[in-house]
This record gives structure tokens, C-alpha cells and sequence, in this order.
């Protein structure tokens, strides 16, 4: 075989390792939306890959998705909040390595009437984004 087709397979070979990672190989990250309201949360989360669809999360329930960071690290998924009539909101709940990361591996969101509390899962939450209110 010339020496040129076997940098080539070298090549594909580990294109598709950083590509499609081995389960176990990377550590992998989740989010944790926790309803804390006093009626249903309805939630859409998405990242420019994937789609997870609407969740409606009655009082006291939660919602988890789980998934591996892309090659570069950069992974950001994002989610849309409504609660009732006039609460919205909609920001990163993950965000990959870089300068405005979203600094945990398994992020807990608990949703309140005062806001959108975060925190490594098993640590104490803090408020870090408002409601946005609608008239």
C-alpha cells in the first residue's frame, strides 16, 4: 500500500474520533432545569445541532438533557421560558470553554418567582438572570 493512503486512513481515523467521541472518553455534561413555580413552566431548549423540543414542567418537577462538548470545546445550547401570560425569558444555560462560559459539568437551573438561580448540581444556587415581564 503507498505510504500516502496510509496517512490518509491515519487521517479519517482520527477525524472521526473528534468527530463522534468514544462514550467515556470525554466527560460528559448536563443541564437541570427544576421548576420551583407555583403552576406549569413551559421550556424549549436548543443548540445549533440539536432540538430538544418544548417540555412542560408542572410545580415541583424538572426536565434533564445530557450530552458531550463538540471537538472545539464550544458547545452552547440555549432555552426559551414562559410561565403564564407574562413571564419570559431566554439565555445560555450552557455554555463550552471560553471567556463568557457557563462555569459547571452538571448545571442546575432552579426556576423561581424571583428569577433563574444556577449552580454546579450539589451546590448552592444563585440568582444569575431575571424574568423578563411582559405588560
Amino acid at each position: 500500500m503507498p505510504v500516502w493512503r496510509s496517512w490518509v486512513q491515519l487521517l479519517m481515523l482520527a477525524t472521526a474520533i473528534l468527530i463522534h467521541p468514544i462514550d467515556g472518553a470525554l466527560p460528559k455534561k448536563s443541564v437541570r432545569i427544576l421548576n420551583e413555580l407555583p403552576g406549569t413552566l413551559t421550556v424549549r431548549c436548543q443548540s445549533k445541532d440539536a432540538d430538544l423540543q418544548t417540555q412542560k414542567l408542572e410545580a415541583g418537577r424538572d426536565y434533564v438533557f445530557s450530552f458531550y462538548l463538540d471537538t472545539w470545546g464550544t458547545t452552547v445550547y440555549w432555552c426559551a421560558f414562559h410561565f403564564g401570560k407574562q413571564w419570559n425569558a431566554s439565555f445560555d444555560v450552557f455554555i463550552g470553554h471560553g471567556m463568557e462560559a457557563v462555569p459547571c459539568v452538571h448545571c442546575l437551573w432552579v426556576v423561581k418567582t424571583e428569577g433563574f438561580l444556577l449552580a454546579e448540581e450539589g451546590q448552592v444556587p444563585i440568582i444569575q438572570k431575571p424574568w423578563q415581564q411582559t405588560d
